[in-house]
């Protein structure tokens, strides 16, 4: 598994995370990256935030079923990487 094999090459972010506080996210990315986040890089991504809001047109309607998955399918295909971590 290329995490287990470069843990220095990736930055592993969870979902909860980025929704939670997207600009520690985004901080975690650049230092991975030996950057820091500057002020206009900031502004931008609070910019963005302001006018992005999850869901904004709408929550979506869509299901595992809908695209022909099931919860076993998916466990299954993502074992690994959730022994991982």
């Amino acid at each position: 598994m290329f995490l287990a094999a470069h843990p220095d090459r990736c930055v592993a972010l969870t979902y909860d995370e980025m929704t939670r506080d997207p600009l520690a996210a985004l901080r975690r990315v650049y230092a991975r990256t030996g950057r820091a986040l500057d002020g206009a890089a900031e502004a931008a991504m609070r910019a963005h935030l302001a006018d992005n809001a999850q869901h904004k047109h709408g929550k979506p309607d869509y299901s595992l079923e809908k695209f022909g998955l099931s919860a076993d399918a998916i466990d299954k295909r993502f074992a690994e990487y959730e022994q991982f971590y």
